[in-house]
């Protein structure tokens, strides 16, 4: 009898490991699913903004347009690469997913003379 109630508790131990297991492991799914759906919105926003979208195409060749823009939309756009820092330096997006999705805009913006017209670009407290 106490060999059984031994191979019980043994038993009850192992499914009890497995099932915190695969527990830690739905928890690890949900959390790379989160992170995924956080980082296509950003995405999102960037490709289907109309403005957005034109801003990325003057980037492209820098173009004087740039700076024709409102001040609140040129606004907007790099409050967009806040929220991507933001999500890179909490850690829900890692540094190589957020410099290949986002990096070549952000580089292209922080070149443009044209995209910082009227604007405080030296006010690093604002922008880096």
């Amino acid at each position: 009898m106490e060999e059984m109630k031994l191979v019980l508790a043994g038993v009850a131990a192992i499914i009890g490991c497995f099932s915190a297991l695969m527990a830690l492991s739905e928890h690890r799914k949900q959390g790379v699913a989160r992170r995924a759906e956080i980082f296509l919105k950003v995405r999102a926003r960037l490709r289907d903004d109309p403005v957005f979208r034109e801003i990325c195409e003057l980037l492209e060749i820098d173009s004087p347009k740039l700076k024709e823009f409102k001040l609140i939309d040129r606004d907007r756009f790099l409050g967009v690469f806040e929220e991507i820092a933001w999500l890179k330096n909490s850690g829900l997006i890692n540094d190589v997913a957020c410099v290949y999705m986002f990096g070549y805009y952000a580089v292209r913006c922080e070149s443009s003379e044209y995209f910082w017209a009227g604007m405080n670009k030296d006010n690093h407290t604002l922008w880096r």
